[in-house]
């Protein structure tokens, strides 16, 4: 399976791992010539351990790998925020497969994903991840795994008492199914049904596919800005936006849904 890391990242960030692996930030002797198995375990463990309290390297690798929105949830922030010689705040680092499962993979690449507290610390902890199991951000795009969609709890009209949010794999379904499951996501993301509502309530405001709403705005906007201002979240990006993923998937229904007359 093919990683979606560029060549340059993998570099960047094995050249800092390796001072650590190598010993030469420790005083330790090279992990590899370490004859006892269980001391070699735990010498990746302490690897890992100077590695993520020395602010300046931890730092610099969670701005290499880019993640500016956690890409487990797509929720909470994870930029890296820094004045001069102080670090302010940088995302949690989660091993996919967790350092008791491989201590080997305590420092590696393509298994060290920068995330926020809440994914890393509260729900995923010492959960049994593997890339036959679960998607993982470093190889699977999650924007094509997954869609959000919505639904009601019950007849009448959609509103934020009656919305829910849902979650439609669409590719590796088992994976998908069971992060998905093991994140909480569908869970978690109930508490964003004001994002829904607020795209649903303005596409009922703005109905592009009624003749005298388009005669009235026609003769100020073009077709495509119309659009735009009704609809901004077609333009969100699950890499860089907060909740972005769940604000286009929903703009995209509702705007197919509106555009050929249809009703919420």
């Amino acid at each position: 399976m093919k990683d979606r890391l560029t060549l340059q990242q993998k570099k960047d960030i094995g050249k800092i791992f390796k001072e650590y692996l190598r010993g030469s930030k420790n005083g330790n002797r090279k992990i590899k010539r370490i004859a006892s198995k269980s001391n070699r375990d735990n010498a990746f463990l302490n690897a890992y351990k100077l590695f993520s309290r020395s602010k300046i390297d931890a730092f610099k690798v969670a701005e290499i790998y880019g993640y500016r929105v956690c890409p487990y949830c797509n929720i909470n922030y994870t930029y890296v925020v820094s004045k001069g010689k102080s670090h302010v705040c940088r995302p949690d680092f989660d091993h996919f497969v967790t350092k008791t499962d491989c201590p080997k993979k305590a420092l590696n690449v393509l298994n060290l994903v920068p995330c926020c507290q809440q994914c890393n610390s509260r729900i995923k902890l010492q959960k049994h991840f593997s890339l036959r199991t679960h998607i993982h951000p470093h190889y699977d795009d999650f924007d094509a795994c997954f869609e959000f969609d919505y639904g009601k709890k019950r007849g009448g009209t959609l509103s934020i008492s009656n919305v829910i949010v849902k979650l439609n794999p669409l590719k590796e379904l088992d994976r998908t199914n069971q992060f998905i499951s093991d994140m909480e996501l569908e869970a978690r993301y109930q508490h964003h049904k004001d994002v829904v509502m607020a795209i649903i309530d303005r596409a009922r405001r703005y109905p592009i596919s009624s003749a005298n709403f388009v005669k009235i705005y026609s003769k100020l906007f073009a077709k495509k800005d119309l659009i735009d201002l009704i609809y901004p979240e077609l333009s969100c990006c699950m890499k860089n936006d907060s909740l972005g993923k769940l604000k286009k998937d929903i703009a995209k229904k509702v705007y197919k849904i509106m555009k050929t007359g249809g009703a919420l």
